[in-house]
């Protein structure tokens, strides 16, 4: 009775993309993640950022002066065009039906990237605060977390890390305020001797990275690896 209710519905309102409307079986169709700007080397060697005139070697210039609290951080695509509009509507549209297909371009880039993806013991999302949560109604960076922790049967940890501060979000600020307004926002329970993949939506100034970051190596975690869907180059 419900499939055929659903087919019902379906022949009414034929569902379509959420992105370009159009018809088609997918919430997200072929054409539109055929769209996907994904990131190409060359690459800084620890934050991923994409090749500029300032980059020292294989690092950018920030990363080359040091002190990154984790092993490594890497995006799958510009935060631009098609994949920017899909994180929008995940994030602040309520259309949490587009994580499987998000998280698939998580999966993938484990397969073929550089992550040390055998070497892994727990898969962590960066958490948002429980006003915020509770607001939208789930964490998005959870959300893609438990589709990777699923696919490779990695086990997932979303309390250990916690953001023990409510901040102005970080996409209304400059790269210096972001910078001072998520400091000591996050706080993690032990987790000695863990190598930990950090999984997040978006990775701009990398000041929450960062963050995140600090808080499960002061936890006693061996290595942090951080892995978002978007990266944001700046100006």
């Amino acid at each position: 009775m419900v499939s055929l209710f659903e087919n019902f519905i379906d022949l009414i309102f034929p569902p379509r993309c959420v992105i370009c409307k159009k018809k088609s079986s997918k919430i997200i169709c072929e054409d539109c993640l055929g769209k996907i700007e994904y990131l190409k080397p060359p690459i800084c060697g620890v934050c991923g950022k994409p090749w500029d005139k300032y980059f020292e070697g294989n690092l950018c210039e920030d990363c080359a002066k040091g002190g990154a609290p984790f092993s490594m951080a890497r995006s799958v695509a510009l935060y631009d065009g098609m994949l920017k509009e899909a994180i929008h509507k995940f994030k602040f549209d309520g259309k949490r039906k587009i994580a499987p297909y998000l998280s698939r371009l998580l999966v993938a880039y484990l397969q073929y990237g550089d992550i040390p993806i055998k070497e892994l013991d727990v898969v962590i999302p960066v958490p948002l605060a429980k006003k915020r949560e509770k607001q939208r109604g789930y964490n998005q960076s959870k959300l893609l977390a438990e589709g990777i922790a699923r696919h490779y049967s990695i086990p997932l940890d979303d309390a250990s890390l916690k953001k023990i501060k409510d901040i102005t979000p970080q996409f209304e600020l400059s790269r210096k305020e972001r910078l001072q307004n998520i400091r000591g926002a996050f706080r993690s329970s032990p987790i000695a001797g863990k190598n930990i993949l950090l999984i997040d939506d978006i990775y701009t100034t990398g000041a929450t990275a960062r963050e995140a970051a600090t808080a499960l190596k002061a936890a006693g975690a061996n290595n942090v690896y951080v892995l978002t869907l978007a990266r944001a180059v700046e100006d």
